[in-house]
């Protein structure tokens, strides 16, 4: 049988194909923080007060002062691969769903999730 370009071609393509497929696998399965979002709760975060309030009224101008620096959160519950079980409070700045496949970042005592 004889072996032309066409052929070379074919071959290659398919052997850059399994390596591609090779390497996301390996890379997917190194992630020991990734998991699917299981749950996702919108939560009112309670805002930090600047001590204005609470010089300019004592415990009433603080309680106030919190009441207007509330921000919208969430509540993300994601089972990892591992089949853990995490829930994660943040503030609502990035957007999820059930199903969606996430990753939980951790640093200074501070867990996040993101895509």
């Amino acid at each position: 049988m004889k072996v032309t370009r066409c052929h070379w071609s074919a071959l290659l393509t398919c052997a850059a194909f399994v390596g591609a497929i090779a390497f996301a696998e390996t890379s997917y399965a190194a992630c020991k923080e990734c998991g699917t979002v299981s749950d996702v709760k919108t939560i009112k975060k309670e805002g930090e007060g600047s001590g204005v309030g609470a010089v300019a009224g004592g415990v009433a101008g603080n309680a106030i002062e919190q009441g207007t620096t509330m921000k919208q959160g969430l509540e993300i519950t994601v089972k990892l691969d591992n089949g853990e079980l995490r829930a994660i409070t943040q503030d609502a700045d990035e957007s999820f769903r059930p199903g969606e496949r996430v990753r939980l970042l951790s640093g200074g005592g501070v867990t996040r999730v993101t895509h």
